[in-house]
């Protein structure tokens, strides 16, 4: 099966210049995990929600707060671009959904920005190949099971 079967082709991106606080926004909005961080058109990073939460604890232990039950803040002004993760690991779109399980596996990645002669025009997730697997395996369907001891 062919990866722009599955992708997501309404990409949420943010550009490099931006604030992580915005990115974090973005991703709550869209109820989305991962953010292609762009210089114009061109991709140039990801940011996921780990690495707001990391950027968050970083500058709690900075300002000497680490209390225990408070919420993760993050301090106004921090660049999207000082987070991300530079030059993301990308598939193209006529790639198979076996390729992309792969590079999940293998990178410990969880998403691949689709690209396509330079153009982000698509993202898959861990999720969409998971889900891939299930409607494969039929796990979604009623059946019968006989367990023989």
């Amino acid at each position: 099966m062919r990866i722009e079967r599955r992708m997501r082709r309404s990409v949420i991106t943010v550009q490099r210049d931006e604030s992580v606080d915005h990115a974090q926004t973005l991703m709550a909005q869209h109820g989305i995990r991962h953010l292609p961080v762009l210089d114009g058109q061109r991709l140039v990073g990801i940011i996921s929600d780990r690495d707001v939460f990391a950027t968050s604890i970083q500058q709690r232990r900075a300002a000497g707060d680490m209390s225990a039950g408070r919420a993760y803040f993050l301090v106004p002004g921090v660049r999207v671009d000082e987070v991300m993760t530079p030059d993301p690991i990308v598939i193209p779109p006529g790639a198979d959904i076996e390729e992309a399980a792969r590079l999940f596996i293998a990178r410990k990645i969880g998403c691949l920005p689709v690209v396509d002669h330079g153009r982000v025009v698509g993202i898959i997730t861990e999720s969409d190949v998971l889900a891939v697997v299930t409607e494969i395996l039929g796990l979604l369907e009623s059946s019968s099971r006989i367990d023989v001891a």
